[in-house]
């Protein structure tokens, strides 16, 4: 028997050993520039790693941002490996900037061994995103947070050592700290807190206690869009100046109750779509549009399960200017078949396959409360702005009305009491007696 120490790997394996001995080098410069500068950026922290000299048995020059985020996986289960054995009064360098930084660049899954097994995704997001303040208890001013429970770190037993284990019940402690064991502490809770303290340090302190009580906004880019009217005004109602129809860049004529594509303001999200309710100009010159906006499926609960194809109605509206307009699109309705309940499970017909998403042909078939997150039948009012012969035509005394605000406002006036028939009756006559 003897002793052998392995100087160099073998030729079949150098370019294995080569890629370990990379992200173990990684790690290193990484845990130790964090020890000794914990709330550096991500760009602090490229620049440390381009600059470092690796060993020559790596086989490389010099470390690069694709070298980081190809072992990100694995530099991050490292840092969380080093955290869970600092003191309980030390800071995590899992929520340091840098490695929030990176955790989002490189898509990092935290916590090995994490698995999803209880919920599938869907059913997880639903509950996550409108269960949100009965699952973390937010009716207290402070936020409750929870760890995920699914994660490796979230899985170890208590140690029974620590201070937080000291304080729980069933050590014999009080259980006034509410606080997880330090062989237990999430590192998903820990990054989400470093993030909403983070945000919540960037808010004005003058907004913080501002409540939105109306929906936001979509953001819309004006394009360069040349908008020229077509005929005369319909209808004149303050210092509005309705029209029926204008051209959009010398080419695409534009009508009322057309569906249009609008350009977002952010080029990553997918083109919005809404339903032209009115055309018209105020006394400034601007010309505008009142649009009744779709859903995609990606904007409900369905996310990437439903159909690219498919829209849904909801009950919001906004005034946006006509330079936004990209293009026209087709939205056709599609009726719910009477036997709908015995269909579940059927093959897709050969036709419908065979349709691709080419951006500008849409159906709809569903209304879609916000709200509920509730899928429900298109309602009786709104059919006749989705079938064009049903669609009004102007003729003398036309007003555009949207759909859309008629129905809100209609709602309101439901469960509130409005004094109809005023009742009138005689003054009694009053007698006086000695």
């Amino acid at each position: 028997y003897a002793e052998y120490i392995l100087m160099d790997a073998s030729y079949d394996y150098a370019d294995i050993m080569a890629s370990v001995q990379e992200k173990i080098y990684l790690s290193k410069i990484l845990i130790e520039y964090l020890e000794e500068f914990p709330a550096v950026t991500y760009e602090d922290l490229l620049n440390k790693i381009q600059t470092s000299v690796p060993p020559q048995s790596i086989g490389c020059t010099s470390f690069t941002e694709e070298s980081l985020l190809r072992h990100a996986q694995f530099i991050v289960e490292q840092v969380e490996s080093y955290d869970q054995y600092c003191d309980e009064d030390e800071d995590l360098l899992l929520v340091s900037p840098c490695m929030r930084a990176l955790i989002k660049l490189a898509g990092v899954t935290l916590g090995k061994g994490s698995i999803f097994a209880t919920t599938t995704p869907l059913v997880r997001d639903i509950f996550e995103t409108f269960f949100k303040n009965q699952i973390d208890n937010k009716s207290s001013s402070a936020p409750h947070r929870r760890r995920c429970g699914i994660c490796e770190t979230c899985q170890q037993p208590d140690c029974g050592k620590c201070n937080a284990c000291a304080d729980m019940v069933k050590f014999g402690g009080t259980g006034r700290s509410k606080q997880a064991c330090i062989n237990r502490r999430c590192p998903y809770m820990a990054v989400q807190t470093a993030e909403e303290e983070e945000d919540n340090d960037s808010v004005d302190p003058d907004l913080k206690n501002v409540k939105d009580l109306k929906s936001p906004s979509k953001k819309i880019k004006k394009i360069k869009t040349k908008v020229e009217w077509i005929g005369e005004p319909i209808f004149g109602k303050g210092n509005k100046s309705y029209y029926f129809e204008v051209l959009i860049n010398n080419k695409e004529k534009v009508c009322l109750y057309d569906v249009v594509s609008v350009c977002p303001e952010v080029p990553d999200d997918p083109l919005y779509l809404t339903h032209i309710m009115s055309i018209y100009e105020d006394s400034n010159g601007k010309k505008m549009f009142q649009g009744w906006w779709f859903h995609r499926s990606t904007d409900t609960v369905l996310g990437e399960t439903g159909d690219p194809r498919e829209l849904f109605l909801i009950d919001d509206c906004e005034d946006n200017p006509l330079g936004a307009i990209m293009d026209k699109v087709e939205v056709e309705y599609k009726p719910p078949v009477s036997n709908w309940f015995m269909c579940g499970g059927e093959e897709v017909p050969d036709d419908e396959k065979e349709i691709e998403e080419d951006g500008k042909t849409f159906f709809v078939q569903k209304y879609y409360d916000q709200s509920l997150a509730r899928f429900e039948d298109i309602p009786s009012e709104y059919l006749r702005y989705l079938i064009p012969d049903d669609a009004h035509s102007p003729t003398d005394g036309f007003i555009p009305q949207c759909a859309s605000c008629e129905r809100r406002n209609h709602r309101k006036t439901v469960h509130s009491a409005v004094p109809v028939n005023k009742i009138e009756s005689e003054k009694p006559k009053i007698t006086n007696y000695r």
